[in-house]
């Protein structure tokens, strides 16, 4: 942002440099109490063009100081939220142990039509699913329920 700042104030400058040069024989006349100062308008422009460009640089330096001191200050925010935390997780009781059946792994090398450990919700890859119809006493006359894969929910 440094960069782009003092760019902008140099090309401002930089227009008032030139609007003076061609206005350097145009004679401004300032009138006080005790007398009258009469000046050019192109030194009058680059007194402003000077004006400009260090107000520009101090309001940087001021912003960027500011912006170190906020910094600073969230910084020191944020590392004592994370002392607190840790003294939070610190002071929570360990988490009960998980029981075995919920943590076997089902494995894939059974064959299809093999049910999942209870209590896992796992589904075995090939497994086929029963319907109402296959239970039915017709003797078997029911079309067979379609593998799990071509199942539609």
């Amino acid at each position: 942002m440094k960069d782009t700042v003092l760019i902008v104030l140099l090309v401002l400058a930089l227009a008032l440099l030139v609007l003076g040069i061609a206005n350097h024989g145009v004679s401004v006349a300032f009138d006080y109490i005790v007398g009258t100062w009469h000046v050019s308008l192109g030194w009058l422009l680059v007194i402003v063009a000077g004006l400009v460009v260090v107000t520009g640089l101090g309001a940087t330096l001021a912003a960027d100081l500011r912006s170190a001191d906020q910094r600073r200050a969230l910084e020191g925010e944020l590392q004592s939220t994370y002392a607190r935390l840790r003294q939070a997780q610190a002071a929570l009781p360990a988490a009960p142990a998980a029981t075995d059946a919920e943590t076997a792994p089902v494995s894939g090398g059974g064959s299809a039509g093999e049910a999942a450990p209870a209590g896992t919700g796992a589904i075995v890859a090939g497994a086929e699913t029963s319907t109402p119809a296959d239970e039915s006493d017709d003797g078997g006359a029911a079309e067979a329920a379609p593998p799990a894969h071509d199942a539609q929910v």
